[in-house]
Protein backbone atom coordinates (compact mmCIF):
# COMPACT_ATOMS: atom_id res chain seq x y z
CA UNK A 1 0.00 0.00 0.00
CA UNK A 2 1.28 3.73 -0.78
CA UNK A 3 1.67 6.46 1.91
CA UNK A 4 -1.63 7.72 2.54
CA UNK A 5 0.06 11.15 3.27
CA UNK A 6 1.36 11.23 -0.02
CA UNK A 7 -1.56 10.48 -1.63
CA UNK A 8 -3.51 13.26 0.58
CA UNK A 9 -0.39 15.60 -0.63
CA UNK A 10 -0.67 14.46 -4.37
CA UNK A 11 -5.01 15.15 -4.35
CA UNK A 12 -4.47 18.54 -3.40
CA UNK A 13 -3.20 19.62 -6.90
CA UNK A 14 -6.30 20.94 -8.73
CA UNK A 15 -7.58 19.14 -11.70
CA UNK A 16 -7.95 21.19 -14.59
CA UNK A 17 -10.49 18.77 -16.35
CA UNK A 18 -12.70 15.62 -15.51
CA UNK A 19 -10.56 11.90 -15.13
CA UNK A 20 -12.23 9.27 -15.73
CA UNK A 21 -10.86 5.71 -15.37
CA UNK A 22 -11.67 2.50 -16.50
CA UNK A 23 -10.53 0.02 -13.45
CA UNK A 24 -11.34 -2.78 -14.35
CA UNK A 25 -8.50 -4.66 -12.50
CA UNK A 26 -10.53 -2.83 -9.31
CA UNK A 27 -7.00 -1.33 -7.86
CA UNK A 28 -7.68 2.55 -7.77
CA UNK A 29 -9.69 2.48 -4.63
CA UNK A 30 -6.29 2.81 -3.15
CA UNK A 31 -5.72 6.88 -4.45
CA UNK A 32 -8.87 6.89 -2.76
CA UNK A 33 -11.17 7.36 -6.14
CA UNK A 34 -14.92 7.35 -6.19
CA UNK A 35 -16.61 5.44 -8.14
CA UNK A 36 -19.38 5.84 -10.93
CA UNK A 37 -21.95 4.37 -12.90
CA UNK A 38 -21.31 4.38 -16.10
CA UNK A 39 -25.10 5.59 -16.72
CA UNK A 40 -23.86 8.82 -15.35
CA UNK A 41 -21.31 9.74 -17.58
CA UNK A 42 -22.98 12.30 -19.52
CA UNK A 43 -23.32 14.41 -16.05
CA UNK A 44 -19.65 14.25 -15.33
CA UNK A 45 -19.19 15.55 -19.11
CA UNK A 46 -20.74 18.47 -17.67
CA UNK A 47 -20.52 18.75 -13.99
CA UNK A 48 -18.84 22.20 -12.80
CA UNK A 49 -16.59 20.45 -10.18
CA UNK A 50 -13.79 18.99 -11.57
CA UNK A 51 -13.49 15.00 -10.23
CA UNK A 52 -11.40 11.70 -10.29
CA UNK A 53 -14.11 8.92 -11.00
CA UNK A 54 -13.65 5.23 -11.66
CA UNK A 55 -16.14 2.66 -12.98
CA UNK A 56 -15.50 -0.42 -11.49
CA UNK A 57 -16.20 -4.60 -13.14
CA UNK A 58 -19.07 -5.25 -11.19
CA UNK A 59 -22.56 -5.90 -11.21
CA UNK A 60 -25.28 -6.98 -9.18
CA UNK A 61 -27.31 -10.59 -10.29
CA UNK A 62 -30.62 -11.54 -10.35
CA UNK A 63 -29.96 -12.00 -6.49
CA UNK A 64 -28.85 -8.98 -5.50
CA UNK A 65 -25.37 -10.51 -5.22
CA UNK A 66 -22.05 -8.42 -6.16
CA UNK A 67 -20.54 -10.51 -9.48
CA UNK A 68 -17.99 -9.33 -11.69
CA UNK A 69 -18.42 -9.22 -15.15
CA UNK A 70 -17.51 -11.13 -18.14
CA UNK A 71 -15.28 -10.58 -20.67
CA UNK A 72 -17.99 -9.47 -22.93
CA UNK A 73 -19.92 -7.27 -20.48
CA UNK A 74 -16.58 -5.41 -20.14
CA UNK A 75 -15.84 -4.52 -23.99
CA UNK A 76 -19.72 -3.48 -23.65
CA UNK A 77 -19.23 -1.36 -21.03
CA UNK A 78 -15.97 -0.01 -22.12
CA UNK A 79 -17.79 1.01 -25.91
CA UNK A 80 -20.25 2.61 -24.05
CA UNK A 81 -17.87 4.79 -22.04
CA UNK A 82 -15.97 5.61 -24.80
CA UNK A 83 -19.03 6.91 -26.91
CA UNK A 84 -20.52 9.21 -24.16
CA UNK A 85 -17.15 10.28 -22.32
CA UNK A 86 -16.00 13.77 -22.79
CA UNK A 87 -13.85 16.72 -22.70
CA UNK A 88 -11.33 15.43 -20.34
CA UNK A 89 -8.99 12.21 -19.89
CA UNK A 90 -9.91 8.27 -19.73
CA UNK A 91 -7.01 6.02 -18.24
CA UNK A 92 -7.75 2.41 -19.50
CA UNK A 93 -6.14 -0.25 -16.84
CA UNK A 94 -4.75 -3.28 -18.52
CA UNK A 95 -6.72 -3.69 -21.55
CA UNK A 96 -5.03 -6.60 -22.86
CA UNK A 97 -7.16 -8.64 -20.20
CA UNK A 98 -10.40 -8.29 -22.19
CA UNK A 99 -9.20 -6.72 -25.62
CA UNK A 100 -8.09 -9.10 -27.92
CA UNK A 101 -7.46 -9.84 -31.97
CA UNK A 102 -11.26 -11.29 -32.24
CA UNK A 103 -12.97 -7.91 -30.30
CA UNK A 104 -14.97 -5.79 -32.24
CA UNK A 105 -13.69 -2.99 -34.83
CA UNK A 106 -16.09 -1.11 -33.71
CA UNK A 107 -14.97 -0.68 -30.22
CA UNK A 108 -11.13 -0.21 -31.53
CA UNK A 109 -12.39 2.39 -33.77
CA UNK A 110 -14.58 4.08 -31.38
CA UNK A 111 -10.91 3.86 -28.47
CA UNK A 112 -8.87 5.52 -31.56
CA UNK A 113 -11.26 8.19 -32.68
CA UNK A 114 -11.99 9.13 -29.13
CA UNK A 115 -9.58 11.94 -29.02
CA UNK A 116 -12.24 13.94 -31.10
CA UNK A 117 -14.31 14.53 -28.43
CA UNK A 118 -11.29 15.81 -26.67
CA UNK A 119 -10.40 12.99 -24.30
CA UNK A 120 -7.06 12.60 -23.65
CA UNK A 121 -6.66 8.59 -23.48
CA UNK A 122 -3.95 6.46 -21.59
CA UNK A 123 -3.86 2.90 -21.92
CA UNK A 124 -2.02 0.74 -19.34
CA UNK A 125 0.02 -2.11 -20.27
CA UNK A 126 2.15 -5.18 -18.68
CA UNK A 127 4.74 -4.89 -22.10
CA UNK A 128 5.08 -3.23 -25.40
CA UNK A 129 3.93 -6.13 -27.05
CA UNK A 130 0.02 -6.39 -26.16
CA UNK A 131 -1.28 -3.43 -27.93
CA UNK A 132 -3.08 -4.02 -31.42
CA UNK A 133 -1.35 -2.81 -34.37
CA UNK A 134 -3.85 -0.38 -34.57
CA UNK A 135 -3.45 0.89 -30.94
CA UNK A 136 0.53 1.86 -31.97
CA UNK A 137 -0.40 3.51 -35.00
CA UNK A 138 -2.69 5.52 -33.26
CA UNK A 139 -0.72 6.39 -30.36
CA UNK A 140 1.12 10.09 -30.02
CA UNK A 141 3.53 8.96 -26.67
CA UNK A 142 5.03 6.07 -24.74
CA UNK A 143 6.12 5.81 -21.36
CA UNK A 144 8.29 2.66 -21.14
CA UNK A 145 8.86 1.30 -18.01
CA UNK A 146 10.83 -2.20 -17.36
CA UNK A 147 9.36 -5.47 -19.26
CA UNK A 148 10.37 -8.56 -18.71
CA UNK A 149 10.10 -9.54 -22.31
CA UNK A 150 12.86 -8.03 -25.48
CA UNK A 151 11.52 -5.42 -27.54
CA UNK A 152 12.88 -7.58 -30.40
CA UNK A 153 10.44 -10.11 -29.89
CA UNK A 154 7.94 -7.50 -30.78
CA UNK A 155 9.83 -5.98 -34.02
CA UNK A 156 6.90 -7.44 -36.65
CA UNK A 157 4.58 -4.74 -34.94
CA UNK A 158 6.45 -2.36 -33.81
CA UNK A 159 8.35 -1.78 -37.18
CA UNK A 160 10.20 1.27 -37.67
CA UNK A 161 10.00 2.52 -33.85
CA UNK A 162 11.83 -0.98 -32.60
CA UNK A 163 15.09 1.16 -32.81
CA UNK A 164 13.89 3.92 -30.16
CA UNK A 165 12.20 1.24 -28.15
CA UNK A 166 15.33 -1.19 -27.60
CA UNK A 167 16.90 2.31 -26.82
CA UNK A 168 14.44 3.05 -24.47
CA UNK A 169 14.75 -0.42 -23.12
CA UNK A 170 18.37 0.38 -22.19
CA UNK A 171 17.96 2.70 -20.53
CA UNK A 172 15.53 1.58 -17.86
CA UNK A 173 17.23 -1.80 -17.92
CA UNK A 174 20.58 0.31 -16.80
CA UNK A 175 18.97 1.85 -14.01
CA UNK A 176 16.74 -1.48 -13.11
CA UNK A 177 19.77 -3.57 -12.51
CA UNK A 178 21.83 -0.85 -11.59
CA UNK A 179 25.20 -2.03 -9.46
CA UNK A 180 26.22 -1.71 -6.61
CA UNK A 181 22.53 -3.87 -5.59
CA UNK A 182 21.24 -5.57 -8.47
CA UNK A 183 19.15 -7.27 -5.81
CA UNK A 184 17.71 -3.93 -5.23
CA UNK A 185 16.60 -2.55 -8.64
CA UNK A 186 15.61 0.74 -9.67
CA UNK A 187 12.13 0.00 -10.42
CA UNK A 188 10.52 3.34 -10.97
CA UNK A 189 12.95 4.10 -13.64
CA UNK A 190 10.88 5.18 -17.25
CA UNK A 191 11.78 6.89 -19.99
CA UNK A 192 8.95 8.79 -23.11
CA UNK A 193 8.95 8.13 -26.55
CA UNK A 194 7.80 10.72 -28.30
CA UNK A 195 6.31 9.36 -31.33
CA UNK A 196 5.01 12.29 -32.98
CA UNK A 197 8.96 13.74 -33.03
CA UNK A 198 10.84 9.89 -32.81
CA UNK A 199 12.78 10.99 -29.69
CA UNK A 200 13.96 9.74 -26.55
CA UNK A 201 13.08 12.02 -23.33
CA UNK A 202 13.14 11.79 -19.41
CA UNK A 203 15.22 11.49 -16.64
CA UNK A 204 18.65 10.97 -17.85
CA UNK A 205 21.96 12.44 -18.25
CA UNK A 206 23.29 13.03 -21.81
CA UNK A 207 26.03 10.51 -20.42
CA UNK A 208 23.69 8.17 -19.90
CA UNK A 209 22.28 8.21 -23.14
CA UNK A 210 25.44 7.90 -24.90
CA UNK A 211 26.24 4.50 -22.83
CA UNK A 212 22.95 3.25 -23.99
CA UNK A 213 23.51 3.75 -27.83
CA UNK A 214 26.95 1.97 -27.23
CA UNK A 215 24.73 -0.69 -25.39
CA UNK A 216 22.73 -0.69 -28.79
CA UNK A 217 25.72 -0.74 -31.45
CA UNK A 218 27.22 -3.15 -29.64
CA UNK A 219 24.36 -5.49 -29.99
CA UNK A 220 24.28 -4.66 -33.06
CA UNK A 221 27.21 -4.75 -34.22
CA UNK A 222 26.24 -5.30 -37.92
CA UNK A 223 24.51 -2.28 -38.24
CA UNK A 224 28.27 -0.41 -38.01
CA UNK A 225 30.14 -2.91 -40.36
CA UNK A 226 27.30 -2.04 -42.93
CA UNK A 227 27.71 1.66 -42.10
CA UNK A 228 31.62 1.24 -42.19
CA UNK A 229 31.27 0.59 -46.00
CA UNK A 230 29.28 3.61 -46.74
CA UNK A 231 31.31 5.18 -50.26
CA UNK A 232 31.22 8.57 -51.47
CA UNK A 233 28.42 9.09 -54.26
CA UNK A 234 31.07 11.13 -56.25
CA UNK A 235 34.44 9.78 -55.80
CA UNK A 236 33.21 6.03 -54.39
CA UNK A 237 36.03 5.94 -52.19
CA UNK A 238 34.89 5.03 -48.53
CA UNK A 239 34.09 7.77 -46.37
CA UNK A 240 35.12 5.99 -43.19
CA UNK A 241 38.53 5.25 -42.97
CA UNK A 242 38.17 2.00 -40.22
CA UNK A 243 36.03 0.79 -37.81
CA UNK A 244 35.99 2.89 -35.39
CA UNK A 245 35.53 6.27 -37.31
CA UNK A 246 32.10 4.72 -38.92
CA UNK A 247 31.56 3.64 -35.15
CA UNK A 248 31.86 7.13 -33.78
CA UNK A 249 29.99 8.57 -37.17
CA UNK A 250 27.14 6.42 -36.43
CA UNK A 251 26.82 6.51 -32.90
CA UNK A 252 26.78 10.30 -33.14
CA UNK A 253 24.18 10.06 -35.58
CA UNK A 254 21.46 8.08 -33.18
CA UNK A 255 22.39 10.78 -30.60
CA UNK A 256 21.21 13.39 -32.85
CA UNK A 257 18.15 11.39 -34.00
CA UNK A 258 16.90 10.27 -30.80
CA UNK A 259 17.94 12.56 -27.95
CA UNK A 260 15.41 14.23 -26.63
CA UNK A 261 16.09 17.25 -24.54
CA UNK A 262 18.29 19.20 -27.57
CA UNK A 263 15.48 18.61 -29.94
CA UNK A 264 12.84 19.54 -27.13
CA UNK A 265 14.25 22.80 -26.13
CA UNK A 266 14.06 23.90 -30.00
CA UNK A 267 10.98 22.68 -30.67
CA UNK A 268 7.13 24.47 -30.56
CA UNK A 269 4.62 22.21 -29.09
CA UNK A 270 2.31 20.04 -31.78
CA UNK A 271 -1.04 21.45 -31.69
CA UNK A 272 -3.30 18.49 -30.74
CA UNK A 273 -7.17 18.41 -29.97
CA UNK A 274 -5.98 15.40 -27.31
CA UNK A 275 -3.42 13.02 -27.06
CA UNK A 276 -3.19 8.80 -26.78
CA UNK A 277 -0.12 7.63 -24.64
CA UNK A 278 0.35 3.94 -23.87
CA UNK A 279 2.36 3.01 -20.35
CA UNK A 280 3.98 -0.35 -20.65
CA UNK A 281 5.78 -2.11 -17.68
CA UNK A 282 5.21 -4.78 -15.49
CA UNK A 283 3.70 -4.69 -12.26
CA UNK A 284 5.29 -3.03 -9.77
CA UNK A 285 7.60 -0.67 -11.78
CA UNK A 286 5.80 2.98 -10.65
CA UNK A 287 3.06 2.53 -13.83
CA UNK A 288 -0.24 3.46 -11.71
CA UNK A 289 1.67 5.55 -9.73
CA UNK A 290 2.88 7.96 -12.43
CA UNK A 291 0.01 7.76 -13.90
CA UNK A 292 -1.48 9.40 -10.93
CA UNK A 293 1.15 12.06 -10.30
CA UNK A 294 0.25 12.86 -13.63
CA UNK A 295 -3.48 12.62 -13.33
CA UNK A 296 -3.58 15.16 -10.00
CA UNK A 297 -1.07 17.36 -10.89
Amino acid sequence: MSNPASIEALKQKACKENVLIFDMNNEYGEYEVSTMHVKDVPIFNVHPVKDIRRIVPFKRDDKGKTVKLKIGEMLKLLEEVVDTYKNGMLLIEDPSKFMAKGISEDIIGSICTNRHSSVDIIMHYQSISRPLPIIHENTNIYRFHHQADDVYRSEKKLLESTEAFKICQIIVDRSYHAFPDPKNPCKRKFVYYIKDLNIIAGDFTKQEFIAAIDDYLDLNDKLVRKFEKKRDKESGELVYKDYKSAYQAYSSQLIRQYYGPDILAKTPPIEREAVFIIASGLKGVGKTRESMRHIFE
